[in-house]
């Protein structure tokens, strides 16, 4: 709350990840989510559905995004089973009114499925390295559609 005084950033433009093996077990950690979601910042579990108990996080915690882990995406475009897997997080996270995000997408063909599938962000190799500070500042002020892209736009 301090910090977000202090720079006059909006809360809302911050988001905290959660991994699934941070949440487990936290005493206070309930609170302390529900205390970032009343200051409008948003909070989404990294890596959903690798971990032990995956589901009660979703019930537990005040949240608006999943992340799919890279393992689920890699095989989406050639095997039925991972394909009905992200298809039913996604489904799942829609149904619940949060947000999904596919991680570590790499080829056209992950992506395309992941379109149909209407995962709503997309992150990964496909569209970039990760980038030092720096490097996303320059890039922000040189190219901002190429930093952040509505899926739908996505060719």
């Amino acid at each position: 709350k301090e910090i977000l005084q202090e720079t006059n950033v909006s809360p809302e433009s911050i988001e905290i990840e959660l991994t699934e093996s941070a949440v487990a077990d936290r005493d206070g950690l309930q609170e302390m989510v529900q205390k970032m979601r009343e200051l409008g910042v948003a909070v989404s579990i990294d890596d959903f559905g690798t971990g032990y108990s995956a589901y009660i996080y979703l019930q537990k915690y005040p949240i608006q995004e999943i992340k799919l882990d890279r393992e689920f995406i890699k095989k989406i475009h050639l095997d039925a089973k991972s394909y009905q897997i992200v298809q039913s997080i996604i489904d799942l996270g829609h149904s619940l009114g949060l947000k999904t995000v596919a991680e570590g997408v790499e080829t056209v063909e992950e992506l395309r499925c992941l379109q149909r599938l209407k995962c709503d962000k997309i992150q990964g190799f496909y569209f970039s390295k990760p980038l030092a500070t720096s490097e996303i500042e320059a890039a922000l002020l040189k190219e901002p559609e190429k930093v952040y892209i509505p899926i739908e736009k996505i060719q």
